[in-house]
């Protein structure tokens, strides 16, 4: 199957191909293509790809290049199925001969391993770069990458802007594969490399000033020519200023282990799950289970006074106990129970100074006999009082529960105490909680973003049980971005 270059017309089969590919793709997946294919300046979202195909030039062999791209988006079906070729045979092609940037591979492969929470943090720290029309109509980190290639800020010799941002979001994983990429492009740097990417001509220029697929040889000229600048110029780059204020802004989390948990369970469900969880978030973990309010607060005073939070870097107390409207009963029916203003101010910088400066973090699930009003329309969620609230988020009924300390995350989660005569009752926000807590670590995503996923999985559940739903409340004053790795 070939392409006829006098004419620029397709072959008929090649045509049917091609449209046959089109078809199977979804609309990211197009996209997708385009960005490997090397077009430029290109409008995604109008682009026919049989015409935008049409334009390649210099491929020798066109049926490589289509296997190629089926093979680096990972559709391994449409490689079987229309171009009737399978994932072992591209790969022994792909050795000796390639049609697509190496840059280009990497660039998509960034982006299918970055997600929503992801793309908002890295969003965030290009605001200057970008504009916020721009970011808000941008779907995924390919968006973002074609656009910073429009202005000149990336390019596959330039990438220390994208590299900084990943390691502001704690995705090591994602620098390793730029380092990687690097070392590959220093390798053949000297090297006379045969050019077997493709030559793309661009749909708004004629072909002598069309941009082609990057090459190797491109490759190492424009990483030459990045050392070059970088020693001529004593100014810090862009990705070294994101780089030098987000190390100021991230409270320090190494320590083994990273600080004390205290778990108090007095209902007698999921403080095991919520042991666990914190144990692989690397703390200390002390559970007590089934304590009366005496014994509770006890406790709270004896984890408050050891002296290992000095070499800490963290704290977390979490607490699950039936409730009256303001205090929580611990195992007693009634009583005046504990405040939870009385349990925050154990573990502010008066009464433990081993954790000033550090996060103090705090998970309260408590199942109340009283009933507050609930507003029409909200999935569940009770009416806040507007004397309560804050700019931090919607606030309790509890003024008590409201932090004012520094360096605090106060997460509170309330249902009906009737939830506790199910069999084998599990509470939907500790669940929520330990799977968000558990999969950010593994995503290297920031607490705040945690307990984003953390809203919407109550929400949804509220949705489905409006006779079972469930408060949440979050207030914080956290002043730097926390990373529970």
């Amino acid at each position: 199957m070939a392409l006829d270059h006098t004419t620029g017309i397709m072959t008929g089969q090649l045509s049917l191909t091609i449209k046959q590919i089109a078809e199977s793709l979804s609309f990211a997946e197009r996209k997708t293509l385009l960005y490997l294919s090397g077009v430029e300046e290109v409008n995604f979202a109008s682009a026919d790809i049989r015409n935008v195909l049409s334009c390649v030039t210099n491929v020798v062999d066109m049926d490589v290049f289509l296997m190629e791209l089926m093979f680096r988006m990972r559709r391994f079906d449409i490689l079987k199925k229309v171009l009737q070729a399978s994932r072992t045979e591209v790969e022994e092609i792909l050795r000796t001969v390639q049609f697509v940037s190496n840059y280009r591979v990497l660039m998509v492969d960034l982006s299918d391993n970055i997600g929503a929470e992801d793309l908002r943090s890295i969003g965030f720290l290009l605001s200057s770069s970008l504009s916020r029309e721009r970011l808000d109509g941008m779907q995924s980190f390919l968006d973002i990458v074609t656009d910073l290639e429009k202005q000149g800020e990336v390019s596959n010799g330039s990438m220390d802007l994208i590299e900084q941002c990943l390691k502001s979001i704690h995705r090591i994983d994602l620098v390793k594969k730029i380092n990687k990429y690097k070392e590959k492009v220093a390798e053949i740097q000297g090297t006379s490399v045969s050019n077997h990417t493709s030559g793309i001509k661009n749909l708004r220029k004629s072909e002598q000033e069309s941009r082609v697929t990057p090459e190797v040889s491109n490759e190492k000229w424009e990483l030459l020519k990045l050392q070059k600048n970088d020693r001529m110029s004593g100014r810090p780059t862009k990705s070294e200023r994101i780089s030098y204020q987000n190390s100021l802004h991230v409270y320090r989390l190494q320590a083994q282990p990273r600080g004390v948990c205290v778990i108090i369970d007095c209902v007698g469900y999921d403080g095991d799950r919520l042991e666990q969880t914190f144990k692989c978030l690397h703390f200390h973990v002390i559970m007590r289970k089934l304590l009366s309010v005496t014994d509770c607060l006890s406790t709270l005073r004896e984890v408050a006074q050891l002296s290992r939070h000095c070499d800490a870097d963290a704290f977390a107390c979490c607490l699950i106990s039936r409730a009256s409207e303001s205090h929580l009963l611990g195992t007693e029916p009634q009583g005046s129970g504990l405040s939870l203003d009385a349990v925050r101010h154990l573990f502010n910088s008066n009464s433990c100074p081993g954790l000033v400066g550090k996060p103090k973090l705090f998970f309260v699930q408590s199942y109340s006999a009283f009933e507050p009003p609930r507003s029409a329309g909200c999935s569940g969620y009770y009416n806040y009082w507007d004397k309560y609230l804050e700019t931090d988020g919607p606030a309790v009924a509890y003024d008590e529960a409201i932090p004012t300390s520094a360096d605090v995350f106060w997460s509170h989660c309330w249902t009906q105490e009737t939830a506790l005569k199910e069999q084998n009752h599990q509470s939907a926000y500790l669940q929520a909680l330990q799977s968000s807590l558990l999969n950010g670590q593994r995503r290297k995503r920031n607490l705040l973003d945690v307990h984003m996923e953390v809203n919407q999985k109550i929400f949804e559940h509220n949705d489905r049980n409006p006779a079972q739903t469930y408060g949440l409340d979050l207030r914080h004053t956290l002043r730097k971005i926390l990373f529970l790795s």
